[in-house]
């Protein structure tokens, strides 16, 4: 049928979906002269809707409710699968959807690889600009100082968007950021220190992992409008001269995995120098598909938990140091094996006093991988007891984990408990302090 010319008056919008329901307004024609149509034919008619309406439009217009057929999902009203149409005689006009509407409508239909993909096309730029970050929109204001706001202490700085970024803290990070020489020695020193443990690995039969986390910083620099160049000068040579092929020896330069993922910004928590569970599925993904050339075999399973936590930086304004972060349950075997119960926690040492030197030691029977694992790292990995932590993730990815919280590596426990692959791993603010082992 031929389209209804404007002249004949009619107009008219959907306004809003609840649930299969869908309501709006026209004005020229009867509400249920609009159908919902597909394959050339007409599967719903819409009935007259009391609704208020401001004055300009009470004396005009008509409100309208439609119910979907059962199997017909809103999402199809923007994929072709079906269509809105006000209906007259020899004709009908397509009915607008109001663009919010239409974005709120698809965002709920996505999935997390093509919400990732929806986001990725606008880029973190834009993303900034929007305010499509990991967070809620709560957490947008909610107190926090204006853009360029620097703590009391002077770690913590307030980004664009709100973002809170690690300013200058213990490790001097924008002392970091502002050195540009052009051979920094610890980057060197990292290379010589690599090639000392894959000397030292090959010679007992294990693989060596060496993994290398970027700043907050680096990666959500778009929302921090004093960053320039990203990563550092140091986090760039180290990781050239960290970059050996050899048989037994990976190498995983995290920076690059995240710069590649569809949504950047999500990666670290928004008031926190930590991983987000999004970030946390990446490193591991990347990680294990530069060890094992596969897929990561886990998956979250089920819906992801609102939960309020601590934040390292939130801590540093006053009335922010909870922020609310989203957690996984369980993890799932991609096999489809179902869901990976918790692993038994075998033996664990925590220190009177700090971190260093914290040690976890899990089994699970039910992990994909059968090898047998000892992490050398830092509060990344961490103890394991939520989804945003490493340590989460690979306590059931292998069999059997042990984790160290330490920089340098112990090479007595490394023959001691023989596993299959060590890994070392240390993050960009450390680059300057290069362990002895």
């Amino acid at each position: 049928m031929d389209a209804v010319a404007i002249e004949n008056g009619m107009s008219g919008a959907m306004d809003n979906i609840e649930g299969t329901v869908l309501t709006g307004w026209v004005s020229g024609l009867p509400p249920a002269r609009v159908g919902l149509w597909r394959d050339g034919s007409r599967i719903a008619a819409a009935e007259p809707w009391d609704r208020p309406f401001p004055a300009h439009m009470k004396d005009r217009c008509a409100g309208f409710r439609l119910a979907l057929p059962e199997g017909l999902a809103p999402s199809e009203l923007f994929s072709g699968g079906a269509e809105l149409r006000m209906e007259a005689e020899g004709g009908h006009v397509r009915l607008p959807i109001w663009a919010p509407v239409a974005l709120t409508t698809l965002v709920r239909d996505l999935g997390q690889e093509e919400l990732d993909i929806a986001l990725g096309r606008l880029g973190p730029d834009q993303r900034a600009k929007l305010g499509l970050g990991a967070a809620l929109p709560e957490e947008l204001t909610g107190g926090i100082p204006r853009c360029g706001t620097v703590s009391p202490d002077q770690a913590a700085r307030v980004g664009r968007d709100s973002m809170l970024l690690l300013h200058a803290g213990s490790n001097g990070l924008d002392k970091l950021y502002a050195d540009g020489r052009g051979n920094i020695p610890e980057a060197a020193a990292w290379g010589e220190l690599a090639a000392a443990r894959r000397a030292k690995a090959r010679a007992l039969g294990v693989t060596y992992l060496q993994a290398l986390m970027p700043e907050k910083n680096s990666l959500a620099s778009a929302f921090d409008p004093h960053r320039q160049a990203v990563p550092s000068q140091i986090y760039r040579q180290a990781a050239r001269s960290m970059a050996a092929k050899e048989p037994g020896y990976v190498f995983v330069d995290w920076y690059n995995g995240f710069r590649g993922s569809m949504s950047p910004d999500a990666i670290f928590r928004r008031k926190d120098t930590h991983l987000t569970t999004f970030g946390a599925h990446a490193a591991m993904a990347r990680l294990y598909r530069l060890l094992a050339a596969a897929p990561l075999p886990l998956r979250v399973s089920g819906l992801l938990q609102a939960v309020q936590l601590e934040s390292d930086l939130g801590g540093r304004f006053a009335e922010q140091a909870e922020e609310t972060v989203y957690l996984a349950e369980a993890l799932a075997r991609m096999d489809g094996q179902g869901p990976v119960p918790a692993p038994e926690l075998a033996d664990s040492y925590v220190p009177p006093k700090g971190y260093m030197e914290t040690m976890m030691h899990w089994r699970c029977a039910a992990a994909p991988d059968p090898r047998r694992v000892l992490v050398f790292g830092n509060s990344f990995f961490a103890t394991g007891e939520n989804s945003t932590q490493l340590s989460f993730w690979i306590s059931r990815l292998f069999a059997e984990t042990k984790f160290v919280w330490s920089p340098a590596f112990d090479w007595d426990l490394v023959r001691d408990f023989a596993p299959d692959i060590v890994i070392g791993q240390t993050i960009e603010r450390f680059l300057m302090e290069v362990p002895a082992s």
